[in-house]
């Protein structure tokens, strides 16, 4: 008996073992058979993906800034070429169409890491050298903050709740260009932002007071940005303002361009509770400038921003100061190209400590010097610094500016 039951023992336990062995076993042929599939499947895909989201460098002169996008396309470069585009016939080189679904977007919304996304498309692996952004001229059918029919394609509305119709030139017909190269790599998801910057894309026209879309658009990878968060305080430093422009400016006091030495990267407008987000470029050192009429503008430092960094609780405090109206008239020579605008970026710029800032911008149509356009700035000394395509930036410095100031501006 005792033989019998030890011998039924040992032969349970070699089927024990047999049962456990060879279906490890086979698991492992299996699943080396599937590595070398999908392995091969990874080396044969010859597609990628671009996501494509909207989002606004903001501007605190507007309550709302609508802009109609009816699509996106991008450009793949042949194979062994250099990437470049062929300007004169744009049409003919291999575009893909990246985000199809047209809409109205109100790019104030867009700001504080808020972002729209424009869409999710399978893209042939290779270099993609520029995309075009094509504005539409027919609004879509949602309403606008006023809750109301958009009224026009592209527009404003003021502070004091009225519609301006954004014009857009006529040379934007073949699309903006969008000039940021990026790779599409086998299997791989490629996420890109669009930063449209309002304060920079909307030009007054001083004879007619019209606005111009004249769209600055930025091509970002968001991807391990470094990020800074903070609060608007009232110098207090306890009561949150709400609507405070605050900027991340670069200043490079070597700059052989004198326009070029202090440069906004990225603007936001602080929430309901005076809070702001920001994403920036790593590796560059910022001053974070906050600035709002009826208060003096004031800074914070952010050295050598890092990949992958969260700079939280970066606070400024801001005081009362009272603001004036500085009328700006600008005559630019010459005659523009054929659906082109000529137009005039005036910076005001203050010393502060061993930097300097941006205070207030503004970019001005060519109005021949008939019609001034205001802007509101506080009292002080500033640099003042003009520019426009295609003549020497006009650099004006320590010029003391207080009530009854006007500024001419001839190219």
């Amino acid at each position: 008996m005792e033989t019998f039951m030890a011998t039924l023992i040992k032969r349970f336990h070699y089927i024990s073992v047999y049962l456990i062995v060879i279906p490890a076993l086979m698991a492992l042929i299996a699943a080396g058979c599937g590595g070398d599939d999908n392995n091969e499947a990874a080396a044969e895909s010859t597609t990628g993906t671009l996501t494509l989201s909207l989002m606004d460098a903001a501007s605190d002169e507007y309550k709302a800034v609508y802009v109609t996008i009816s699509e996106v396309r991008a450009q793949l470069a042949e194979e062994g070429s250099d990437g470049d585009v062929d300007e004169d016939n744009p049409d003919t080189t291999d575009w893909e169409i990246v985000a199809s679904n047209p809409g109205t977007y109100n790019l104030l919304e867009l700001v504080n890491g808020v972002m729209e996304q424009l869409g999710v498309t399978e893209l042939a692996t290779g270099h993609y050298p520029q995309m075009r952004l094509y504005l539409g001229d027919t609004p879509d059918e949602t309403t606008n903050i006023l809750e109301a029919a958009h009224p026009y394609a592209n527009y404003v509305v003021t502070n004091s709740d009225e519609y301006q119709e954004l014009k857009v030139p006529s040379g934007y017909q073949s699309g903006i260009k969008l000039v940021n190269a990026f790779d599409i790599e086998a299997g791989v998801t490629k996420e890109l932002v669009l930063d449209f910057d309002v304060s920079k894309s909307i030009v007054t026209a001083g004879n007619s007071g019209k606005k111009i879309l004249k769209p600055t658009i930025k091509v970002i990878d968001v991807i391990n940005r470094p990020v800074i968060t903070g609060i608007i305080y009232e110098a207090d430093g306890t009561t949150p303002i709400p609507g405070v422009y605050v900027t991340a400016q670069a200043y490079d006091p070597d700059a052989t361009d004198a326009k070029d030495r202090v440069v906004v990267s990225a603007g936001t407008i602080s929430d309901d509770n005076g809070e702001y987000r920001i994403i920036l470029e790593e590796g560059l050192t910022y001053n974070i400038v906050a600035y709002m009429e009826g208060y003096a503008p004031n800074y914070m430092e952010l050295e050598n921003a890092q990949l992958n960094a969260s700079y939280e609780d970066r606070n400024i405090n801001l005081s009362v100061a009272s603001a004036i109206t500085i009328p700006i008239s600008v005559n630019i020579s010459g005659d523009p190209e054929e659906g082109e605008v000529q137009t005039a970026a005036i910076s005001f710029r203050q010393d502060a400590g061993d930097t300097q800032i941006e205070v207030v911008s503004a970019n001005i149509e060519d109005s021949a010097g008939t019609t001034d356009v205001n802007i509101i700035l506080p009292a002080g000394t500033y640099d003042i610094i003009a520019s426009s395509d295609g003549f020497a930036a006009q650099t004006n410095e320590d010029i003391a500016i207080s009530s009854g100031y006007r500024l001419d501006v001839v190219f």
